[in-house]
């Protein structure tokens, strides 16, 4: 459960500037690097402050709050507008509908709560979600520019490890100096709950359990192979640090999609088959079938049970909340606290009614749909992988949805991710040939065309020897 003192650490910077000398070094230096760099590197500056830097850490002017994170993504806009990397950009149907889901879900949120601050914090959201999602998909535009992104991600998850080791072998946080986490690491029934950077150890153990079947593919990749089972073991372990049961579950949902991989010709049928297996079990079952979410407990002191209220509740209380949200559902339970939504497809009817919800489901099936498409078209095994692991980490989302909310560093990652799908989804991703001028063999083509010699030039040259010599 997201407990009431995450949500005291997560908000109670809003509104007030905190900036430690050190992010305010590594906004600026990192955001020239963003700007400045290759178009296969500029996702590296990112990532690093998703990773690196709490989002306590922001610049409020005349009431409008700029986290760095929040920056970051404005330099990134400003990079693919000035250095012309929006040429060619071709809208899919994923990128329409995460853009009206996006404003439904900011529209919704102002007529709810009725007043300027909402307006300013909605519009911030849009910056955010639009901001990361756009980024990401004028940044990762070829499968190479994908495993680039997978490769900096595998790199930066090493370093990660080595901080979530210190906190679970000294119970501190280094990272508690930004402000916006605990310096004492929480411990709940005799485990440690290491959080790093981020808001939540949840948050935390989900965004490396995301990344988990990006990391898995790489053992396909030759020259990097090494790195990316390091990787692997490094998303492993800060996982573990977590001692939290949602993150436990995507690593189950990792692995259990790899698992599918020798027989992914038929994953159609697997997703025609489940609701049908679902509704089997809810006509079988004596409980309704969400129960099941009740008895899933991965570690112990986990809320399973009040995962499995709120979404009872929900369901039962649809008359309030299909049409516009709703502000409030503490009063859905007496006995459990079902203000505290930690599930993020309710949270998507709360904040925008069933229709913000359709579109959230829309975007997952249309993300589904164009990696299947990209790995049809795929040329090689390592693309295929890649392409399947980008597709298990959308479903180890998938699966956490129903555990806990985003809010914080992992937004980004979902939204890059949605991005790279997108992408994924046009023509030319995954084809080689695209890439061909820059090959040895295209160079030395295009030097021998460049060096041949003009018509005629053979026979005025042996002419030309010839009365040298006579």
């Amino acid at each position: 459960m997201i407990d009431v003192l995450a949500s005291q650490f997560s908000y109670e910077h809003h509104n007030a500037t905190t900036l430690h000398p050190v992010g305010a070094a590594s906004v600026v230096a990192l955001g020239l690097w963003m700007f400045l760099a290759p178009r296969r590197n500029a996702m590296l500056p990112l990532l690093i402050l998703i990773c690196f830097m709490p989002s306590a850490q922001r610049i409020v002017i005349a009431g409008l709050d700029f986290t760095l994170l929040r920056i970051m993504v404005m330099i990134g806009m400003a990079r693919v507008i000035t250095r012309g990397e929006i040429k060619g950009f071709k809208p899919t149907k994923l990128d329409v509908t995460f853009v009206i889901w996006a404003f439904v879900g900011a529209l919704v949120y102002v007529v709810q709560q009725g007043d300027v601050a909402a307006s300013i914090y909605s519009a911030g959201r849009l910056v955010d979600a639009l901001g990361a999602y756009f980024v990401g998909r004028l940044l990762i535009r070829h499968i190479s520019d994908l495993r680039a992104f997978a490769y900096i991600a595998a790199g930066i998850g090493l370093v990660v490890s080595l901080f979530f080791l210190n906190e679970l072998s000294t119970q501190r946080n280094l990272f508690a100096v930004f402000g916006g986490v605990r310096e004492i690491t929480w411990v709940r029934d005799g485990r440690l709950r290491c959080q790093g950077a981020f808001a939540h150890a949840i948050l935390a153990g989900v965004f490396w359990a995301a990344l988990l079947p990006i990391f898995i593919a790489g053992v396909w990749e030759r020259r990097r192979r090494t790195v990316f089972i390091a990787a692997t073991f490094a998303a492993l372990l800060i996982v573990g640090a977590t001692a939290s049961s949602t993150p436990l579950l995507g690593v189950v949902a990792a692995v259990g999609f790899w698992v599918w991989w020798p027989f992914r010709h038929y994953m159609r049928w697997a997703f025609i088959g489940a609701p049908f297996a679902l509704t089997a079990l809810h006509i079988v079952m004596e409980a309704p079938v969400w129960h099941l979410v009740s008895r899933v407990s991965a570690v112990g002191g986990s809320t399973g049970y009040h995962r499995f209220v709120l979404i009872d509740a929900s369901i039962r209380r649809f008359n309030e909340w299909w049409l516009v949200g709703t502000t409030s559902t503490g009063h859905w339970s007496e006995h459990y606290q079902t203000w505290d939504i930690t599930n993020q497809y309710i949270f998507e009817g709360v904040r925008g009614g069933v229709w913000r919800l359709i579109l959230f489901c829309l975007i997952i099936l249309l993300a589904g749909l164009n990696l299947a498409y990209a790995q049809r078209r795929a040329e090689t095994t390592a693309d295929k992988a890649l392409l399947w692991g980008v597709g298990g980490s959308i479903f180890v989302h998938c699966v956490c949805f129903i555990g806990v909310s985003y809010f914080g560093q992992i937004e980004y990652l979902w939204f890059v991710t949605l991005a790279a799908c997108s992408s994924a989804g046009v023509d030319g991703f995954c084809r080689t040939g695209l890439r061909h001028a820059r090959t040895p063999a295209a160079r030395q083509s295009r030097w021998l065309t460049k060096r041949a010699p003009a018509p005629g030039e053979l026979d005025r040259r042996l002419r030309a020897a010839t009365d040298s010599q006579g």
